[in-house]
């Protein structure tokens, strides 16, 4: 999957802020499509059911999944427990991440194999929107935190400029506008520093969204700034070099366990307004390749030959591949169907079937309600069998061959990959 990146530049050779300006107008037109058209019912009528519904969502009287079964949205999806990541035993997760051997050798990210893998040769169990729990449309039905402990180990937020109780401007992460989902940077900065001071074998690597409302969007220095004044979190912070990504054992022999990355924000970065970027924040589509992310419905996931397509990032290194897989209905996110879309069988199809369009091996699921199905297990079984991959490429180092040598081989054959596609 590694594919080596040439040198910074803060100037890009095509017109990124229009092309972003054109990718989301498309979206937004599909989404509205699909939302106005649909229903047969009279508009009246769906927005009474629509309106009584989120009051007594509101309320606690009835539960979303009801509502998305009024409205014929929950198709494919539902069915049945799920005890996934949060079935265990004493409320723990009911999957154990923690697969590292007894002996107390090495280990990184719950496995002893990825120590030897590179950071862009392993698949992460994705929260998308992971700062949003709360009631109003949420994407999941508890904190972030929990998340970590059940395994994820990369996060989305969204970043936001929004006033304090004092009418002053402050960075916070919310879902898109101001008072949705909203949770303090500092906060979630200090738990996850927590977090890993207290499991030194794991890496976490986040990706930022900054929302930009057309007057006075958020900055990465901004941003930078909260990470500043937290000393042990701010060490923790890789800087790439442009070079290939590092291993999971020089991760962790470094220290340096988080990766920042952030997209939408990179316009101050090429118009002359460097000083509102940093370093240690990299544009996540000059390294990554990500698919579509306004999907309506399971089966629109399903039709591969358009939900596996990247169509962000195409432009750059291709060392990562973002896979988006979650639902959106008009009500909001789809908790229904997140029982079909996070389970094992599902997420191993999606991930077999994208790389059979593709010849990508993805690096991000990014999904909806964490708490419901088998992602961090998935995650592990994909880590697993390219670990077995690199193995038997190598096969027996004693006949004098170095293994990393062979190894560099092998990356040399996915980079080979990731640029033909």
């Amino acid at each position: 999957m590694a594919r080596e990146t040439t040198s910074k530049s803060s100037s890009r050779d095509y017109d990124d802020d229009s092309y972003e300006r054109e990718y989301r107008s498309r979206h937004d037109r599909e989404l509205k499509n699909r939302r106005d058209g649909g229903s047969c019912w009279p508009k009246f009528l769906v927005f009474l059911l629509f309106l009584g519904g989120g009051l007594g969502a509101f309320f606690g009287l009835i539960d979303l999944d009801t509502m998305e079964g009024w409205f014929g949205v929950g198709s494919g999806g539902g069915g049945g427990d799920n005890d996934g990541n949060s079935g265990g035993s004493g409320g723990g997760p009911a999957y154990n991440f923690n697969q590292c051997p007894d002996d107390g050798s090495e280990c990184c990210n719950g496995l002893e194999s990825n120590c030897d893998l590179r950071i862009n040769e392993m698949l992460y169990a994705t929260v998308h929107n992971a700062n949003h729990d709360d009631l109003l449309v949420n994407n999941h039905d508890a904190p972030f935190e929990g998340s970590l402990d059940a395994g994820y180990r990369s996060l989305m937020f969204d970043v936001c400029r929004c006033d304090d109780n004092n009418g002053n401007a402050e960075i916070v992460f919310c879902h898109a506008s101001c008072g949705i989902g909203e949770r303090n940077p500092t906060e979630v900065f200090e738990n996850v520093d927590k977090f890993l001071n207290d499991n030194p074998n794991e890496f976490i690597i986040f990706n930022f969204e900054m929302n930009r409302p057309g007057v006075n969007p958020p900055q990465q220095a901004e941003l930078w700034d909260i990470v500043a004044k937290i000393d042990s979190f701010k060490k923790k912070i890789y800087n790439h070099s442009g070079n290939e990504w590092p291993t999971g054992r020089e991760t962790i022999e470094s220290g340096k366990r988080v990766f920042f990355f952030q997209h939408n924000g990179w316009y101050l970065c090429n118009t002359g307004n460097e000083a509102e970027c940093n370093q240690r924040i990299e544009n996540f589509h000059d390294y990554a390749i990500e698919t579509d992310w306004a999907f309506g419905d399971i089966e629109e996931i399903e039709n591969t030959a358009t939900s596996c397509i990247g169509t962000r990032g195409e432009l750059g290194s291709k060392d990562f591949y973002a896979i988006n897989n979650f639902v959106t209905t008009f009500i909001g996110p789809s908790k229904f169907q997140a029982e079909t879309l996070n389970s094992k069988d599902f997420a191993l199809k999606r991930i077999e079937d994208c790389k059979s369009v593709t010849n990508l091996d993805a690096n991000f699921l990014n999904v909806d309600f964490w708490q419901r199905g088998d992602i961090p297990e998935v995650a592990q079984i994909i880590i697993s069998k390219e670990a077995k991959k690199i193995r038997d490429l190598c096969g027996d180092s004693s006949d004098g061959l170095e293994i990393d040598f062979l190894i560099q081989i092998h990356q040399m054959r996915i980079e080979l990959i990731r640029a033909l596609y």
